[in-house]
């Protein structure tokens, strides 16, 4: 028998309820949307209004409700599919904790803030630019980016399968060794003049062993360190953004 009026609002319910799986999952962990500091009520509203605009235009949406032991496979394979999304992204925003961590050890500003937007405390200086991250996220558009990536990604991974789990580990696996290296070759500049500096640091100490020379430089390092952040600030961000917009988005 043909299916009743009932039977096709609740295949339309559930297609929009797989769809909002993907969606708030990606949400609990995209840059700028799945921040810590964000109260997951306000993350899951904001996953639903999303949810319910693409909803309509997602391919592969169920005709019936399939049983239940399928509607667990398809509902799992969704929340996958959104983590992998939200931790892709995130890693990349993440090379930034890296390059931060880094830079604040070269510069003497190693201070650390327990209340950060991530679980664990961080540098003041790799807080300082995860904030100036999220900032430019919304600046330059890449928020609407990230949404249509998950509306994107729906051709790559079709609604209700779950990805081949030896691609997604490769594509997860090369996604930390960009972020790594990108978060390495920001702090470069600071990796320098930290060598530079302590190589001549050392050289003095050795002439002059009496002298604590290390503490006596203390201050010069952290005046160094934050000129140099002044300097090259701007630049940083740009091209941790051009980075971030070509590991996500394509060139």
């Amino acid at each position: 028998m043909p299916p009743t009026f009932a039977d096709l609002t609740a295949a339309a319910l559930y297609g929009g309820f797989l769809v909002f799986a993907r969606v708030a999952a990606a949400f609990m962990l995209l840059p700028g949307f799945g921040e810590t500091h964000l109260p997951p009520r306000v993350r899951l509203v904001a996953a639903l209004l999303v949810a319910a605009a693409m909803a309509a235009n997602v391919p592969g949406r169920p005709a019936l409700v399939p049983p239940p032991a399928t509607m667990a496979g398809q509902l799992g394979a969704e929340i996958v599919v959104g983590l992998l999304l939200g931790t892709v992204a995130r890693t990349m925003f993440n090379a930034l904790h890296v390059a931060g961590t880094v830079m604040a050890q070269q510069a003497g500003l190693g201070l650390i803030i327990p209340a950060s937007i991530e679980p664990e405390g961080v540098s003041a200086l790799a807080q300082f630019l995860l904030f100036g991250a999220i900032s430019l996220i919304f600046a330059l558009g890449l928020d609407l980016q990230l949404l249509l990536a998950i509306r994107d990604s729906y051709t790559l991974f079709p609604l209700g399968e779950l990805p081949d789990p030896g691609g997604m580990a490769l594509h997860v696996t090369r996604t930390l060794s960009t972020a790594f290296s990108l978060g390495i070759r920001l702090s470069l500049p600071f990796l320098l003049i930290g060598f530079t500096l302590y190589a001549g640091l050392g050289v003095i100490n050795r002439a002059m062993p009496q002298m604590m020379v290390f503490f006596v430089a203390a201050p010069g390092f952290t005046i160094v360190g934050l000129v140099l952040l002044a300097a090259t600030l701007p630049m940083l961000l740009w091209a941790w953004a051009g980075a971030f917009d070509a590991a996500l988005f394509g060139d």
